[in-house]
């Protein structure tokens, strides 16, 4: 019994973990499928009965991209927690796929249930760390040349206040807190890059339980 449970933020979210949820059915797997409202009629055209779970607006996240802000605040991920743990009680999964709903690494590891997290192999914690300065805030005063000089020796610390607002939601239900957040998009029981080795190489070896499975590509009428 597989458990899909998409972000949905963005249509990557929902299409990506959509698409392996049909190839999961067509082998034999009882597939459940939850997501947020806007993108629900995609599942249900896959034929698939979406499970309602609460997602904030794609306004409010990509607001939050916009100003360099973390993409929740700590309230909305604590209010994610328990419905997620509702849904693992009622679903009582073999394993939970998860395309970034962040707040999910906690619910699993509470109540025991596997987790494989989807990511792009770039926001690996052993991919090289490419991410330029941020170009808003105080940030934007200074020269561009000495902007990013300045943010590769303060990028540890950048990643880890970024991360803040989910660590202190994983220190609340006893959780350790992780280094920076690109381990908080891979925390999982296993964590499978959506790319090929050859055009997204990580730069160190990959932690244990990470792997690349490879593109996994949605298109409008592939659903189905």
């Amino acid at each position: 019994r597989l458990l899909f449970v998409a972000e949905a933020v963005a249509l990557a979210h929902v299409g990506r973990p959509l698409v392996l949820a049909r190839w999961a059915r067509e082998a034999g797997y009882e597939v459940h499928f939850a997501c947020g409202e806007r993108y629900a009629p995609l599942v249900r055209e896959a034929g698939f009965d979406p499970i309602h779970l609460t997602t904030i607006v794609p306004e409010s996240f990509y607001g939050r991209v916009s100003r360099g802000a973390f993409f929740y605040t700590a309230r909305e991920l604590e209010g994610y927690v328990p419905a997620e743990r509702a849904l693992l009680a009622r679903i009582n999964p073999d394993l939970v796929i998860g395309d970034f709903r962040l707040s999910l690494d906690i619910s699993t590891t509470l109540a025991g249930v596997p987790l494989l997290a989807l990511i792009n192999a770039h926001w690996s914690p052993a991919a090289a760390c490419r991410f330029p300065a941020p170009n808003q805030g105080l940030y934007a005063r200074i020269p561009a040349g000495f902007r990013e000089h300045l943010f590769e020796r303060l990028r540890p610390l950048a990643f880890r206040i970024f991360a803040a607002p989910l660590n202190r939601v994983r220190r609340r239900f006893g959780l350790p807190a992780l280094a920076d957040f690109r381990e908080l998009y891979a925390a999982g029981t296993h964590c499978a890059y959506l790319d090929l080795p050859d055009l997204e190489p990580l730069a160190r070896p990959a932690p244990a339980g990470h792997f690349y499975l490879g593109p996994v590509v949605w298109a409008p009428g592939e659903a189905t």
